[in-house]
């Protein structure tokens, strides 16, 4: 369930469709609609009274990010009780320079924070063999819905949030009308498979912390509040598209509204409001008086939306909290209301150093009274004064320089923000003992150790999203869907996955550490010195150094990984796959290998089994035909096929599957062998199998 989508300033919101409750003509009205939207609305402006001393930082704090830091509260210029913020006017021979380090220091946070993948896995609910399997196909999944919901990208727009005001959020819900591709059906016409259309999936927007509610800013846990609203604007077309209910005109938005406030704190001129109509989503927990929780959406007191219970089965707010410093109550505090008497200082300054510029290269003249027409100098280069005969002329006022403490300052004012805003440069000093690559990456740790507790606070919420995610889909998915994942290897793969195949493994936990960022050059460095040491193969040291030039390099080297990849998927459905002298064949047993050592592999029928291991075989008879041709010479050729009479082929179609991927043990077990030889190194090859007829083995059938 949504009303909106808000984004950081300059984003675009995207209208999406109710997801759960009931909208329209044939929707659920609640008992006495009127006095119950009167209740809320009287408890979300009580919401709203409490908040506004953190509103006042909040708008100063976007303010000083887009550059306004002259700016002063006035309680008197608006008739709110937030009042406005003003620029006070001044001569027009003072200076008012600003020097934005806010900016530049919280975007460096901005950029620690957004550096780094966050990873995670799915703890399977036993050790059963199925539920490991469904553990790594809901992995899979996540991968899929975290790429389909833009979890990243909408995690590091509240990021800027939480930098700004101190606190954003994130919301989750399931969007019923988000097309998806299901299992493939032919087509009556034509006859041709087409992928099948379903209905519905997750979403995850960014909210910033005006247009969030709640019942106790005391409370710091977002699931003990009582109720949360959310408030957005939408248009009229909006509003009716999506709930089937005309809510009126729409209207130039107040000056005391959260979006006029905003645009204001960034700089917009009046003339520029957004027009719509504010929609309020309330969210209320179980409680005495509704049993089973409740979501009610209204907008201009009228009903658009009524659920009378909790529409998800995870029970928690769709909502997910984010704060930059902890202070103990709801909203957290931002690193910009310590930065900004030091920003405001610094601006000052330098400010004076520049009227003082100006003043010696244009010093106030000294005049007798009388003796010059002060109307008639124009101040041009190389003008000449006239001055009455008999009066000292016109004379330059000595002005003192500018002192070194001036400058100082100014150098101090910048080391004290770069201290609060842990920016220090790396040049403070290496320890002795490391190497330089090491020493970065110490360094930056150092650095990095303020917002330690912020990173393990996105961690967290990524894990809730995660969660909630997977959630929608053991609720909603009730037929297969067609997903399209980016797999270990780089290789895209699809799959078709239901609720049913999660068999409930939805614990995804993250892993702890994962957001924190990593020194580029350190991580080269230690995969460099891996690959050296032999320890990490070198197209797997290609894949992790994180090199736009070996990208490509790499990409040529998983052309044989990628093509096992594909057979293994086609055997793993029942489909033979051939065997050509011009593959990479050792690289094809390999990962041949490592997919029948997964748990996928052992929920195969007999059949599939049968085909992989009658391939594998195929793959060593020809690769030791070509680097071991006595290996195979020495091979009998009355062992290469099964001893089975033909008429009791043909009576018992199980034993004629059988002799089809016949493959001989002896033969089978002398080959393995020789490819353990090849894998570590060597080229000895095992003994064949003895036999009392000597003749040259033939390649299997």
């Amino acid at each position: 369930m949504s009303v909106t989508n808000t984004e950081a300033p300059g984003g675009q919101a995207n209208p999406t469709r109710e997801a759960v409750g009931i909208a329209g003509e044939g929707r659920i009205l609640p008992p006495n609609p009127e006095h119950l939207i009167q209740k809320w609305k009287t408890e979300v402006n009580a919401a709203k009274m409490a908040r506004v001393p953190f509103e006042r930082e909040w708008y100063q704090n976007i303010a000083f990010m887009f550059g306004r830091q002259w700016l002063m509260w006035d309680a008197a210029a608006s008739s709110t009780h937030l009042g406005s913020m003003i620029e006070p006017k001044v001569p027009p021979h003072r200076v008012r320079i600003t020097v934005n380090r806010v900016r530049k220091l919280v975007n460096k946070q901005y950029a620690k924070l957004c550096k780094e993948q966050i990873r995670g896995f799915i703890a399977p609910s036993t050790t059963d063999d199925s539920d490991i399997a469904a553990a790594r196909a809901g992995e899979r999944l996540n991968t899929y819905l975290i790429d389909l919901t833009k979890l990243q990208e909408r995690l590091n727009r509240t990021d800027w949030w939480m930098l700004t005001c101190g606190t954003g959020f994130s919301k989750d819900y399931y969007n019923e009308s988000i097309k998806m591709a299901g299992p493939e059906e032919e087509d009556p016409m034509t006859g041709e498979k087409r992928p099948s259309t379903m209905m519905g999936a997750p979403v995850v927007e960014t909210i910033s912390p005006f247009h969030i509610f709640v019942s106790n800013i005391d409370e710091p846990d977002i699931d003990l509040q009582d109720w949360i609203c959310h408030v957005a604007v939408r248009t009229r077309s909006q509003i009716m598209d999506q709930y089937q209910v005309d809510p009126g005109e729409d209207a130039k938005l107040a000056g005391s509204s959260i979006e006029a406030k905003l645009q204001a704190a960034q700089g917009y001129k009046s003339n520029t409001s957004k027009k719509g109509i504010e929609v309020f989503e309330l969210w209320a927990k179980p409680c005495t008086e509704y049993p089973e929780g409740m979501v009610l959406t209204w907008c201009n007191d009228i009903v658009l939306g009524y659920y009378p219970e909790w529409p998800y089965a995870h029970k928690e707010y769709p909502f997910t909290r984010r704060q930059f410093l902890e202070t103990g109550r709801f909203y957290g505090e931002s690193i910009i209301v310590d930065l900004r008497p030091l920003q405001m200082e610094y601006n000052r300054t330098r400010s004076q150093i520049i009227e003082d510029k100006n003043r010696m290269a244009r010093p106030m003249m000294a005049v007798q009274q009388g003796s010059i027409n002060a109307n008639a100098v124009q101040g041009r280069p190389g003008e000449m004064i006239m001055y009455k005969p008999g009066t000292p002329p016109p004379a330059p006022i000595q002005m003192p320089n500018i002192p070194n403490y001036v400058v100082e300052h100014l150098q101090h004012l910048q080391e004290e923000m770069s201290d609060l805003a842990e920016q220090r440069q790396l040049e403070q000093g290496i320890p002795s003992g490391v190497t330089a690559a090491t020493a970065i990456s110490y360094l930056q740790e150092n650095q990095d150790e303020v917002l330690s507790e912020c990173l393990r606070d996105k961690e967290r919420a990524y894990q809730r999203i995660c969660r909630h995610l997977l959630g929608y889909v053991v609720q909603f998915w009730d037929a297969e869907r067609q997903i399209k994942v980016v797999g270990q290897d780089q290789n895209f793969e699809t799959y078709l996955l239901s609720a049913t195949n999660l068999r409930g493994n939805t614990d995804w936990h993250v892993v702890a550490g994962s957001a924190t960022p990593q020194s580029r050059a350190a991580k080269q460095a230690l995969l460099m010195e891996l690959m050296k040491m032999g320890i990490l193969p070198a197209d797997k040291g290609l894949q992790f150094l994180d090199m736009g030039d070996t990208a490509r390099v790499f990409e040529e080297m998983q052309v044989d990984v990628r093509e096992a990849e594909r057979q293994n998927l086609h055997m793993a459905q029942g489909e033979p796959q051939d065997t050509n002298d011009w593959q990479n064949l050792l690289v094809h047993i390999q990962v041949h290998d490592n997919y029948r050592k997964r748990e996928e592999y052992e929920a195969l029928e007999d059949q599939p089994k049968m085909i992989f291991r009658h391939h594998v075989f195929k793959d060593m008879f020809l690769l030791a035909k070509q680097l071991a041709p006595e290996l195979v010479a020495s091979i009998p050729s009355e062992v290469m096929t099964p001893q089975i009479p033909p008429q009791m082929m043909m009576m018992n179609p199980e034993m004629a599957e059988m002799a089809q991927y016949y493959v001989p043990d002896m033969v089978e077990e002398a080959l393995r062998g020789f490819i353990i030889s090849l894998q570590s190194g060597g080229m000895g090859a095992a003994p064949a199998p003895q036999s009392n007829t000597a003749s040259s083995g033939g390649p299997p059938q």
